[in-house]
Parts: structure tokens; sequence; C-alpha cells
């Protein structure tokens, strides 16, 4: 039996790295064909201390840098402060949940780890209600599917 979930697929957007201070990481998402998008920005060791100062998320309809543009929902300025900061106990630093419908091909997210060292961060987001559901471990970006 298997089980789509509404056709998800899976990225690693970041894979788990060090960013100095003022560094920043950003990655894009190839969103065609998909209806939701959930990111999640993971905070490693030493985050209460290194919190990211920056996370945004800007869309465009091409890979080109400067064509992106903010996404104001989900701007810096619009994320609580609680949002940034994490404890050992708490290593999710933030799910952006974002409604595709109407938006642009692609989504960049960017982190900047604060002035005061470096950070741990990783990024990973899933795409859902795909307009065809996932029916191997390659179209769902896993190498493993199990269903149980």
């Amino acid at each position: 039996m298997t089980m789509t979930f509404q056709g998800n697929k899976h990225y690693l957007l970041l894979a788990p790295q060090s960013l100095s201070s003022s560094a920043t990481a950003t990655a894009v998402l190839d969103c065609r064909g998909w209806g939701e998008a959930q990111i999640s920005v993971l905070l490693g060791a030493g985050a209460a201390t290194h919190a990211p100062a920056t996370l945004s998320l800007a869309e465009s309809d091409t890979t080109a840098q400067t064509d992106f543009v903010a996404i104001s929902a989900f701007a810096t300025s619009n994320l609580a402060a609680a949002v940034l900061t994490t404890s050992a106990a708490t290593a999710v630093g933030a799910v952006l949940n974002v409604d595709l419908r109407g938006r642009k091909r692609y989504l960049r997210c960017s982190v900047t780890p604060n002035t005061s060292g470096t950070g741990l961060v990783s990024v990973v987001a899933q795409l859902s209600r795909g307009k065809e559901s996932a029916s191997s471990n390659a179209e769902a970006g896993v190498n493993a599917m199990v269903n149980g």
C-alpha cells in the first residue's frame, strides 16, 4: 500500500553547516506544480546565543538572484524575536508555511547569523498538494520511502 500524503516532495535546501558571523546562506526552491510549501529552519548547538540575525523568504519567476523580491509576510521584521532564538530543547528556529497559489515559481530562503559568533543551521522543505503524486523515491526527493 502506497500512502502519498497528497504527493509530498522533500528537499534538503541547506545541508547542516556552520555559518560564521554575518555570512549569509541562501537556497532556492522550485515550486512549480505544487500548492503548499513548508520550510523548516533548524538551528544547532550554540543557537541560543548565536541565533540568526535575519531570516527571510523571497520569490521570483527566475533563479537570477537580482530578480528575487522579499515576501513581506516572511521578512525578518515580521518574525517574532522568539522565532529566531532557540535552546537545546528546541532546535527548530522557524517553520514557514507558504500558500503557493498566486506565488512565483521560485522561493529563496536566506539565513544570516548574528555578529556574535558562528551558528549551525540547516533548512529543509516539504512541498505538498502537487499536481501529480510522487510514485518513486526520486520523485519524493528521498533515498527511501517506507509505508506501514
